[in-house]
């Protein structure tokens, strides 16, 4: 929970005083400020800083492509033996790696800096499996997977979420494109089976490697993508269905897909449930989130063509205010309650 710099300057000048009263343990004081997190106008500074700095310096790159003499430069660079390019950008992966690394050791508070820096990483190392594919003459998407995989060591050995993230997405990408490489496996006529069967298979990952040490920092980025792919790719099939094409979409009835819509009711359910009982604010919103949404697609689907447009609006108006008015509700109970303790 954010709170502002002068609430929280309050509430660590009252720790004190509840400490020595008794009415809170250390462990108690320990847990609230786990919880809290002081909003600082030089961390939002920063961030910005560092965006504006980063389309500055791109800016100057493409101003720099726009110089004849600096491209005559690039020609005899990329004339370069492929090999060549190879190294030498594996080589300045390893270093922008190793400064971040180390950098977010000695200083972990810095952040962006230190992020910046395994970005610069990612990016040179994209450019060194894009050589590699140049040289060995794979071009297609096994190339994308090498790279996930080549991410993923990095990530978990390095013990970077943003690294992970990135070989999740070529991953994903991979299981995407599955049809050209596994034309007969089950899934390999729709896309939208194929990322529901690659969340199936990362969540159920995510859940059996959650207690591994190696993977602690990689667990949260594993669960939020699993989350969002399978629910994701459950929503699509639930409007879509399997259908490969728009053609063969519009041929189709709505009501045929209907069993996927209950399936994506029962999984936001059953998530929902989950996040209640294990207190994760994470399962708990995509339940929520995605229970609402299939609803609402129900409601588009089913009632646009018979009601007026006024009558629409106004219906989706009303329910949405009614659930406003709820979490309203449950927000505030939640804060007294909060107080009162």
């Amino acid at each position: 929970m954010k709170v502002s710099k002068r609430n929280y300057k309050f509430l660590l000048r009252l720790f004190p005083h509840l400490l020595e009263s008794e009415v809170l343990s250390k462990d108690d004081i320990c847990q609230i400020l786990s919880f809290v997190e002081p909003i600082s106008f030089w961390k939002r500074l920063a961030k910005w800083m560092l965006w504006i700095a980063v389309i500055s310096l791109g800016m100057s790159i493409i101003l720099l492509f726009a110089d004849i003499r600096f491209l005559q430069f690039l020609r005899r660079l990329f004339r370069l033996p492929i090999l060549a390019k190879v190294i030498g950008a594996s080589i300045l992966s390893g270093v922008f790696y190793r400064i971040g690394v180390v950098r977010r050791r000695q200083k972990p508070l810095n952040i962006y800096t230190n992020k910046a820096l395994i970005y610069l990483g990612i990016a040179a190392t994209a450019g060194s499996v894009f050589w590699f594919g140049e040289l060995s003459g794979i071009q297609d998407a096994r190339l994308i997977c090498m790279a996930g995989i080549l991410y993923g060591i990095l990530g978990v050995s390095l013990e970077s979420s943003d690294i992970w993230l990135y070989s999740l997405i070529s991953l994903g990408w991979c299981f995407g494109v599955a049809k050209s490489f596994f034309p007969s496996l089950f899934f390999a006529g729709s896309v939208q089976l194929r990322f529901l069967c690659f969340g199936m298979i990362l969540l159920v990952g995510t859940m059996y490697v959650r207690k591994q040490r190696a993977f602690q920092s990689c667990y949260n980025i594993s669960r939020n993508m699993a989350l969002l792919v399978l629910f994701a790719s459950l929503w699509a099939l639930s409007i879509f269905g399997t259908c490969e094409s728009l053609t063969q979409w519009y041929q189709v009835k709505q009501g045929a897909f209907i069993y996927w819509s209950l399936l994506l009711g029962l999984a936001s359910g059953m998530v929902f449930y989950v996040g209640c009982r294990w207190n994760d604010a994470i399962y708990r919103g995509f339940g929520m989130i995605f229970l609402i949404l299939n609803v609402y697609t129900r409601f588009f689907e089913f009632c646009w063509e018979p009601l007026h447009a006024s009558v629409f609006f106004f219906l989706c108006g009303i329910t949405l205010w009614y659930l406003g008015v709820r979490a309203e509700r449950i927000w505030v109970a939640t804060e007294r309650l909060l107080i009162s303790k």
